[in-house]
């Protein structure tokens, strides 16, 4: 879990944290926040509003690096400049040291052949407040070499009016690591504080500062969320593509 994120910054006192099952998902130790380095043009780089908060786990063959946001909103419309820029900047920093993670070490020509690194596969995922699948924000993602998953490319939305896409998976792949066609988005709500409940909680519904009661649709909000749970499921059992592959080195 982060710290608390500066209001006055845009930060809005959020925090990020991830929860994890710990019989089936290991923390592997890294955990930090990521803060864009001055580039040779800008020296004074903006940085995020809601710092991204990264941890390594493993699962499974799967070597995951987990990457969440609350990127900034802004303006109420599908481009805002900040917004564009804190995507684009973080996609771009992320794919460059997925790369560089990537690349085999240098040669002597002295030391034995050794296999190639098997880099973590890169998670980028959280609230983009992108607001539909062909707009800017969702482009940079991609164009930086990100993969939304199949699963989830059509499909509703996961704000409440299932119209707005803000939220989104997109994954740098490493060696071990693969899609499956179950994911989509979690409408919680046919399972609590429905729609029929709201004689239920009535009693549970104070008055704002204004005196006047939020209505039921906006407090219930606040008792869960405004976003609906957007998920996928991959494959990380490889060990038949492990055998397969030391068969292969030791052939010849």
């Amino acid at each position: 879990m982060t710290d608390v994120t500066d209001r006055g910054l845009g930060g809005n006192d959020e925090r990020m944290a991830f929860l994890y099952d710990s019989r089936k998902v290991t923390f592997g130790g890294l955990a930090g926040e990521i803060v864009l380095p001055p580039s040779k043009v800008d020296a004074e780089v903006l940085q995020f509003a809601r710092t991204p908060f990264v941890c390594g786990f493993r699962s499974g063959w799967a070597k995951i690096d987990l990457c969440t946001v609350h990127i900034y909103y802004g303006d109420s419309k599908p481009l805002d400049n900040r917004r564009l820029a804190e995507i684009r900047n973080l996609a771009d920093f992320l794919a460059k040291r997925a790369k560089k993670a990537a690349q085999p070490a240098p040669s002597t020509g002295t030391e034995p052949k050794v296999r190639p690194p098997e880099p973590d596969t890169l998670v980028l995922l959280g609230d983009f407040n992108i607001f539909n699948t062909g707009d800017a924000t969702l482009k940079a993602i991609t164009d930086a070499g990100f993969v939304i998953p199949k699963v989830l490319t059509d499909r509703s939305g996961s704000n409440m009016g299932k119209d707005k896409f803000y939220d989104q998976i997109a994954i740098w792949r490493g060696k071990r690591f693969g899609e499956t066609p179950r994911g989509g988005v979690l409408d919680f709500y046919n399972a609590v504080f429905r729609a029929e409940d709201e004689p239920l909680y009535a009693p549970l519904i104070k008055p704002a500062k204004s005196g006047k009661p939020p209505k039921y649709k906006e407090w219930k909000t606040y008792q869960m969320s405004d976003h609906l749970v957007l998920w996928s499921a991959f494959k990380v059992d490889f060990a038949e593509d492990y055998l397969t592959d030391l068969a292969k080195e030791n052939v010849g």
